[in-house]
């Protein structure tokens, strides 16, 4: 149907179906302004949903049900294109099969790069909505992309579930290229495979529940990273914007939470945290600066559509310091010196990866106990006597572009800098390898003018005890590209400085091997 210039209008009911093999039925809404609020339904004979596109040159909106879905078979392909869209809270968009998900595009697809699509001004998905590209049998979830060229506002549910005795999650964006507000439900979850991926995009992004202290970036509070975890493998990226965003990403608001999902922040300038980040599950904890924009993100086919895939750290390192990660000086901070608590960012059981130009991690000026830490810190999650923290397969990873680690102890009490699980008063057996490669930056290891101002990289701390074997089992410590290192104890009382293992009236590591490696200058 077209109205071509004008306004379309479908209330009513729309049925398409194919029963020749190897043609799909289509249903195509096309106008300056095109609404549905009726039903649209479309399939094939061979039990796969079929394609439905409504396409407002200026306006498109939903507020009816779309349903392409794939009865016997896949799901079909669903596209809802224009300048402005609205996905009312009585719209119901279906993709699912029984067989396998299909794919539904709303406003653009994977990150704004498929040109068969128009991509939108603005995207508005209203609470109440419903968006599904489930595998209801078999099979794996298929893809849901919600884009915008501008502001995105998400309040909806969508659903890429693998429901079947077999198959994976599937795969959602939900982006606003400057702006996004996401206050939905989002499900990727697989009965008997892999979790699939939920990639939040925006320009700059503060998490927080406040009101945003930077005025160029988007929110997203540490409640709705949180409640997405439980079902889905969360990535947090950002790009260059298409205002005066830098790319930064801002941890404002502590964010807890026990999953065996992964945990990715991925910035194409700066990553801040200001706040923790703790994992007491099994998932992986992931921060890139200075990101590409492209490496470690499944997308490679031409039509932009991503397989289910979580962010692949191993891909970005290969791709290059300097190239993949570290681009334009991108770094990590830790902690700015005026933080008002301890601020750690880690994994219990998973890996902790980090990449940059830079890494800096630094204890307060202004606090007590203002710690700055990147690794799980077992003070703050008390641990019983004979837990562990890491495992024999978990792993500390910094890779860096040419850049330094610096570590500065701060003024305060307590207000020491460490790479490494543990923590001052910290209890528990630490096993984690760590895997440092420099690229040819500096190691510099600064301890503070506070009491217990210590500056440490490895595991253990300040009194960190086992209280059942009196001792850290620790993993092998290699350190590679390292041009200059630099150790300062500092004038606070026990504000030692160390490159290694243990701590000041801790107990020694047990097993292991320590490399140091030049970079040959």
């Amino acid at each position: 149907l077209e109205g071509v210039g004008g306004e379309l209008r479908s209330s009513g009911s729309i049925e398409a179906y194919s029963s020749t093999a190897g043609q799909s039925a289509s249903v195509l809404i096309e106008a300056a302004y095109a609404k549905v609020d009726g039903m649209i339904r479309s399939g094939n004979g061979d039990g796969n949903g079929g394609a439905i596109r409504i396409s407002g040159s200026d306006i498109s909106e939903v507020g009816g049900t779309l349903d392409a879905i794939g009865t016997d078979g896949i799901g079909g392909d669903i596209a809802v294109e224009g300048e402005e869209i609205s996905v009312g809270s009585t719209a119901r968009i279906d993709a699912s099969g029984a067989t396998g998900g299909g794919k539904v595009r709303i406003g653009g697809g994977y990150q704004g790069n498929d040109s068969t699509l128009l991509n939108a001004t603005n995207n508005r998905v209203e609470s109440g909505s419903r968006i599904a590209a489930d595998a209801l049998e078999t099979g794996d979830a298929g893809t849901v992309i919600v884009w915008s060229d501008m502001d995105t506002m998400f309040q909806g549910e969508i659903s890429a579930q693998a429901r079947g005795e077999s198959g994976n999650g599937g795969f959602v964006e939900v982006s606003g290229k400057n702006r996004l507000e996401f206050a939905g439900d989002v499900s990727t979850a697989a009965k008997n495979g892999r979790t699939g991926t939920l990639l939040l995009d925006p320009a700059d992004i503060e998490i927080t529940s406040g009101a945003a202290t930077v005025p160029t970036a988007s929110t997203l509070s540490a409640a709705a990273i949180t409640g997405a975890l439980g079902a889905n493998n969360v990535v947090i990226s950002t790009n260059d914007g298409v205002e005066t965003d830098a790319g930064d990403i801002f941890i404002n608001e502590a964010i807890s939470f026990n999953s065996g999902n992964n945990l990715s922040f991925l910035a194409t300038r700066h990553i801040r945290a200001n706040a923790e980040v703790q994992n007491e599950g099994a998932g992986d904890v992931t921060l890139v600066a200075g990101w590409d924009e492209v490496t470690g993100i499944a997308g490679s086919t031409a039509a932009g559509n991503p397989n289910n895939d979580d962010a692949d750290f191993s891909a970005i390192i290969a791709g290059g310091g300097g190239t993949a990660f570290g681009v334009g000086g991108g770094s990590v901070f830790i902690g700015d010196g005026t933080q008002a608590a301890g601020i750690a960012v880690g994994s219990r059981y998973g890996n902790l990866n980090v990449a940059g130009d830079a890494v800096t991690v630094t204890g307060s000026s202004t606090a007590n106990d203002g710690f700055a830490m990147l690794g799980y810190n077992t003070a703050h999650f008390v641990q019983d006597a004979g837990e562990t923290v890491g495992g024999t397969t978990s792993m500390i990873s910094v890779q860096l572009a040419g850049g330094d680690i610096l570590l500065n102890g701060g003024s305060r009490t307590g207000a020491y800098a460490q790479v490494g699980h543990g923590g001052k008063d910290g209890s528990g057996i630490l096993e984690a390898d760590f895997d440092v490669d420099l690229g040819g930056g500096d190691i510099i290891v600064s301890g503070g003018t506070g009491t217990d101002a210590y500056a440490h990289i490895g595991h253990g701390g300040r009194n960190h005890i086992e209280t059942d074997n009196a001792f850290i089992k620790v993993g092998d410590f290699d350190v590679r590209g390292l041009s200059d290192l630099t150790l300062r104890g500092g004038d606070g009382t026990r504000a030692y400085s160390q490159l290694g293992h243990g701590g000041h009236t801790g107990r020694d590591g047990k097993n292991g091997n320590f490399t140091l490696v030049g970079d040959g200058t």
